[in-house]
């Protein structure tokens, strides 16, 4: 019987899951190149930096999150769960990386040579896109 193995290659965190469809051998993790994104659209930076560990639906269920020893936490819910949204938080976590997040600041700059106005520009897009995904809280 042929192994049949299944690649998902994970943009955002330069990472590649790789688990067999096909046999008992656990999913992990290697790291790949990140691509540059040529974009400053909130959408498809999210997509390509974020849903890796995320989720396209923000809810912290992406390819990646199973195999992190971090829960990854559901991005829709920051105003159910810190009350309200504070976009220079939400900016300060994509810019500064606290562990266990990437070096999200670096690759940016980077895609837009080391350009800051463009850096901001697609972090505050960014960030308006995760702020367009959140569940209000019911009163």
């Amino acid at each position: 019987m042929r192994m049949l193995l299944r690649s998902v290659l994970l943009v955002g965190l330069g990472l590649l899951v790789t688990a067999q469809v096909a046999g008992q051998t656990q999913p992990t993790l290697k790291r790949v190149a990140v691509p540059h994104v040529f974009s400053v659209d909130g959408a498809t930076l999210y997509d390509a930096y974020c849903a890796t560990c995320h989720g396209r639906s923000a809810k912290g269920n992406g390819p990646a999150a199973a195999l992190l020893e971090v829960p990854v936490p559901d991005l829709t819910l920051i105003v159910v769960r810190d009350g309200r949204f504070d976009e220079r938080h939400v900016m300060f976590h994509i810019l500064r990386n606290p562990e266990p997040m990437p070096d999200w600041h670096r690759a940016l700059r980077t895609n837009y040579n080391e350009n800051e106005g463009y850096t901001h520009r697609a972090v505050v897009n960014l960030t308006r896109y995760i702020e367009g995904l959140q569940v209000r809280p019911s009163r």
